[in-house]
């Protein structure tokens, strides 16, 4: 599905992933700097896009300003999805403090982001709660702070059916770069981007072809990454 020339380095984040047993962040900003200065280390040498999915998508955006002030490679294109414009986020509840049962109850009401696994799985819950927990500590508390906006294009993309973040509010992303803003919605709700499959026309059986969200962002890293010289 992705272009040949193009690596996907998926970013695991401290205390997700292969990297449970580390210290959990529970400022972004502090977060984003540190992890800015790792890419800088080991994958700022070629052309890179940065992409990021709620939570992520703002983590995107404030790696990339610590990149400018540190005199770093940018991106070639930022890929934000599910989240609204950094200057535009209000928070009025602060989920991160709920009890266990309260806080699964919430997310799985409103982002329908709990698996039946973990829902069934105390043992599990107990293991993941704090991870959740320091993510949406990070996001309640986040603080965005005004700098001029970023030389990079962005391409922002949102559900028809998020109850969190509207078309306006993405399309608010526009002050936040000098270059194009290209404002995509699809259906569905806060998960999107992971939801669906693409069918065959004539049989319905599901295929290995790339939903409409992918199919635009591998649309835009042809447009945006250079490509492999023919050899010979």
């Amino acid at each position: 599905m992705m272009p040949p020339e193009v690596d996907l380095l998926p970013l695991a984040l401290p205390g997700h992933d292969g990297r449970l047993n580390e210290p959990l962040y529970t400022d972004l900003n502090v977060m984003a700097h540190a992890l800015g200065e790792e890419l800088s280390r080991h994958a700022l040498d070629r052309p890179f896009v940065l992409l990021g999915h709620s939570m992520g998508a703002l983590l995107a955006f404030e790696i990339s300003r610590s990149l400018r002030r540190a005199g770093h490679a940018m991106p070639q294109l930022l890929v934000l999805s599910g989240c609204p414009a950094p200057h535009s986020i209000v928070i009025t509840e602060q989920l991160h403090e709920l009890p266990d049962d309260e806080l699964m109850n919430v997310l799985q009401q409103r982002y329908r982001g709990i698996p039946t696994a973990v829902g069934a799985n105390p043992e599990l819950w107990t293991l993941l709660a704090p991870v959740i927990r320091a993510d949406f500590q990070m996001i309640e508390t986040y603080s965005y702070a005004d700098e001029p906006p970023l030389d990079v294009p962005l391409l922002v993309l949102g559900g028809t059916e998020d109850a969190a973040v509207s078309a306006g509010r993405l399309m608010e992303w526009r002050r936040h770069t000098t270059q194009d803003c290209n404002v995509r919605l699809f259906p569905g709700g806060h998960f999107f981007l992971f939801d669906g499959e693409t069918r065959d026309a004539k049989t319905g059986a599901p295929t290995k072809e790339p939903t409409p969200p992918v199919r635009i962002i591998l649309n835009q890293l042809e447009q945006r990454l250079p490509t492999k010289p023919a050899d010979g």
